[in-house]
């Protein structure tokens, strides 16, 4: 009986791994979601392949694709597309103004005290490379504009109808 444990939990071991042959089909893989608009695609493209730190190299459709896809789903509201956008940003094409508005957005989806959401803010800003202090209060006025503008419409799109 023994035996017969060991080897089914072996089998289950191997049952999850993934090898580097999977992880060489997850960039194809991701692609297609993402152009079949599979929320969070965009995002998991960055996450799966490092493609910003090769960013420069990639042909512009598949750039216009994936900033697209990312824009999209971080607009309807997915935090891991909020999320990358405002920390692969500055890498990727998105300005400050759109940093800050997907920031603050991710923030308040996050349900927590204001004081807390500054401190997120604040942090995900200085991973994306952007000091909140070089905006103008112009600048920073669009951000929060845009942000409240994007959470009512996700708030609208989430009401039965």
């Amino acid at each position: 009986m023994t035996g017969l444990i060991e080897r089914e939990q072996r089998t289950g071991r191997l049952c999850q791994t993934v090898t580097a042959e999977h992880l060489a089909l997850l960039p194809e893989l991701a692609k297609t979601a993402m152009q079949s608009k599979i929320t969070g695609a965009a995002a998991a493209i960055f996450t799966a392949t490092g493609i910003a730190s090769s960013w420069e190299q990639l042909p512009s459709a598949l750039k216009d694709d994936v900033l697209a896809g990312l824009r999209r789903d971080a607009d309807g509201g997915d935090v891991a597309s909020l999320s990358a956008a405002v920390i692969l940003g500055s890498s990727i094409g998105f300005s400050p103004v759109e940093q800050l508005t997907y920031a603050k957005v991710f923030a308040e989806k996050l349900h927590l005290p204001d004081s807390s959401r500054t401190g997120i803010v604040k942090t995900m800003l200085q991973q994306g490379h952007v000091n909140e202090s070089e905006l103008s209060a112009k600048q920073v006025q669009a951000a929060i504009s845009a942000a409240q503008r994007l959470l009512d419409a996700i708030r609208a799109q989430r009401k039965p109808g």
